[in-house]
This record gives structure tokens, C-alpha cells and sequence, in this order.
């Protein structure tokens, strides 16, 4: 079982260090063994990149955790999860080709002259 949480404590960090927005009372958080807390989405598109380790400190995260959130397919995933994407609407590694329809749209080579050494 995953040490998933929902956000409620005045005591933890205000923001989700992948995408910066607020750890809102009632979010779908997973703990890592490091002890720190993240968006279930936000860790689960972050693994997905191949960042195997806590966005934070640098330790490895554990291998169940990493199966879990990057199995593709939702019949193998573990009643857990599956209570944790209904409550937070959807897949959480169903945005990802979304979200790399619009990085892939965006064109910032001819921006990056402006920021480079001449």
C-alpha cells in the first residue's frame, strides 16, 4: 500500500515543488520514504520522464512506487489508485500527450538567441 494522503495539514509545504500550484485541502498526495509530498499527477508524469528520483533530495524512489504510477494499463493497477484517479477525475498519465502536443507547438529556438553569449 502507497502512503497516499490527502492534503489537510497546516504544517506541509504550501506548494507542489514539480508544478509549483498549491497542495489544496483534499488533493491526491503521495508520500515518497523521503518524506516528501507531491501532486499523485504531478509524481506520476515526472516518473514518466524517467525521473527516478525525488524532484527534492535526489533519493531513488521506490521501485513499487514507480510501477504503479507508470503502468499504462488501468486493469493491472492496484484499487488504490484506481479510487485515487476517480477522485481526482482521471488517469494521471492521461494528460501526457496533451502536454506534448503543446511543449512540441511551442518554438523557443528563436528565442534563445536572445539569452546566449554572443
Amino acid at each position: 500500500m502507497l502512503p497516499t494522503t490527502s492534503a489537510l495539514s497546516a504544517t506541509m509545504p504550501d506548494d507542489c515543488c514539480i508544478c509549483l500550484n498549491a497542495l489544496a485541502p483534499g488533493s491526491p498526495l503521495l508520500t515518497l520514504s523521503c518524506n516528501h509530498k507531491f501532486h499523485l499527477q504531478c509524481l506520476a508524469l515526472n516518473l514518466k520522464a524517467q525521473h527516478q528520483q525525488c524532484p527534492l533530495c535526489r533519493v531513488n524512489i521506490d521501485t513499487s512506487v514507480i510501477q504503479m504510477l507508470t503502468s499504462a494499463n488501468t486493469n493491472t493497477v492496484p484499487l488504490q489508485q484506481q479510487n485515487l484517479m476517480h477522485q481526482y477525475g482521471a488517469d494521471p498519465l492521461e494528460n501526457n500527450q496533451h502536454d506534448r502536443s503543446i511543449l512540441s507547438s511551442i518554438d523557443v529556438s528563436d528565442k534563445l538567441d536572445d539569452f546566449l553569449p554572443r
